[in-house]
């Protein structure tokens, strides 16, 4: 439920920033929800489950989707606890403190990549193995799409969200 609920969220907000088609951010007018990312959420939810449901065993599925997630979340926390310390080291330098945007970051990296380290060594057997090339393809396809969205100059969704941070950091110190 959880990881339905906050994809359905990172769904609509890529929508309204324009990282996805604007499609993806309509909200039913109704309920106040973002209807169209709910549809595809429980699709994809849907055949997936079913899917590999039947393939592997929902058992099984249910192991092999945990661990593809922890791979995957596990590489996006810690590029985002460097990513504080990069940004208060550049953007923020006054601001920057050793211990809150240093140590606590670096120890987070530490306490992640030995989670992420105990979830894949050794190598789970077939088919919980499968949960590896599904991370690092999710991953490349992430990488793909920024390289091309890059490439072809349509950064407006990076704009959108420097934009977003920045409202949200002046209603934060206006508090």
């Amino acid at each position: 439920m959880a990881s339905s609920t906050s994809s359905t969220r990172v769904i609509y907000a890529m929508g309204r920033t324009g990282a996805l088609p604007a499609w993806f951010a309509r909200i039913d007018p109704r309920y106040g929800t973002p209807r169209n990312a709910i549809i595809v959420q429980t699709l994809l939810t849907v055949a997936l489950g079913y899917g590999l449901g039947f393939a592997i065993g929902p058992f099984n599925e249910f192991l092999m989707i945990g661990i593809a997630i922890t791979v995957a979340l596990s590489l996006l926390y810690v590029l985002a606890a460097l990513g504080v310390v990069r940004f208060y080291r550049t953007e923020q330098r006054p601001r920057f403190n050793p211990v809150l945007h240093l140590i606590v970051p670096l120890l987070a990296v530490a306490a992640v990549l030995l989670v992420l380290y105990h979830n894949v060594v050794p190598v789970p057997p077939y088919p919980l193995n499968i949960s590896l090339p599904l991370a690092g393809g999710w991953v490349l396809a992430g990488i793909v799409v920024s390289v091309v969205l890059s490439i072809t100059g349509r950064t407006g969704w990076l704009d959108s969200s420097a934009r977003v941070y920045a409202e949200r950091t002046e209603v934060t110190q206006d508090m």
